[in-house]
């Protein structure tokens, strides 16, 4: 083989290997934007201060539906359609699972005998929050915004049905500057 053939050979590569990566980066797109019309993935934008400081107003965060089999675990961020007669789906942290106990006691709030204080080490419940308790019954669940005093969640409204949970968040994607898991 001569020097001349050499460069030749290797060149008529290229075009084969951006063909399969444009290709391969074509069908990985056409897969998401299938996700989107399935319904099994949802871009959602986070309003209001309730999840407060892991989810700000204005995030766009995006969830994946849960299987009816799949199970919802404690510290999973949800959306949830709101029990309130046409109000919006929100997000909120699954704080207790079905057979746990869950006790409001002199403005803190309990799981299971044990404190649950917010992630952010804030106020435990809304200010003026009677002593409370609930015995989750199967296919119970009680969520809490992280930022608890100003949430609008089962502390007003009680245990939901898992039928009001219906995708969980799994990534951030604005702002820019925090994107990622969640």
């Amino acid at each position: 083989m001569s020097e001349a053939e050499a460069p030749a050979k290797k060149a008529s590569w290229i075009p084969i290997l951006r063909y399969t990566v444009g290709l391969g980066f074509a069908l990985f797109l056409f897969w998401v934007f299938s996700l989107f019309l399935r319904g099994e993935l949802i871009a959602v934008e986070v309003g209001g201060r309730s999840m407060e400081p892991a989810l700000r107003s204005s995030d766009r965060v995006l969830a994946r539906a849960i299987r009816p089999n799949e199970p919802i675990e404690r510290g999973d961020l949800v959306i949830i359609t709101s029990p309130d007669d046409d109000g919006p789906d929100m997000v909120k942290r699954v704080v207790a699972v079905p057979h746990d106990t869950v006790e409001f006691r002199n403005q803190e709030f309990f799981v299971n005998g044990e404190p649950s204080p917010p992630p952010d080490g804030g106020r435990s419940c809304h200010p003026g929050t009677r002593n409370r308790e609930y015995e989750l019954g199967p296919g119970e669940y009680f969520v809490l915004g992280d930022n608890r005093g100003t949430s609008h969640d089962s502390e007003e409204f009680g245990p939901l049905t898992r039928e009001y949970i219906h995708s969980r968040v799994i990534y951030r994607y604005g702002p820019w500057n925090q994107r990622g898991r969640l």
